[in-house]
């Protein structure tokens, strides 16, 4: 695994982010990217990406992390399963 962090100012909307990546290294594919990112207006989110030719195990380490991802700590968890199409979420009804 790989992680890094980065501060982002986005001008138009005039909103700052900071987001904390983690991804999971593999020599068979891509990998699986894990992004937690946080807006100064509250928002918190995680998304979870799997690249259209993950491995088996990328893959279930990307599902892991969305199923682990607490509804109650993240505003917003979201998986897009590109070896599928499948895009999955979850959210805390009252927040969004």
């Amino acid at each position: 695994f790989d992680e890094r962090s980065r501060n982002i100012f986005y001008h138009t909307d005039n909103i700052a982010e900071t987001q904390n990546e983690k991804i999971r290294i593999c020599r068979d594919c891509p990998g699986a990217l894990r992004i937690d990112s946080s807006a100064e207006n509250g928002l918190h989110i995680l998304a979870v990406h799997i690249p259209r030719k993950a491995c088996s195990k990328c893959r279930e380490t990307g599902y892991k992390w969305f199923d682990i991802a607490d509804k109650y700590t993240y505003d917003l968890v979201l998986l897009q399963d590109r070896t599928t199409g499948e895009f999955h979420e979850k959210k805390q009804v009252e927040t969004l």
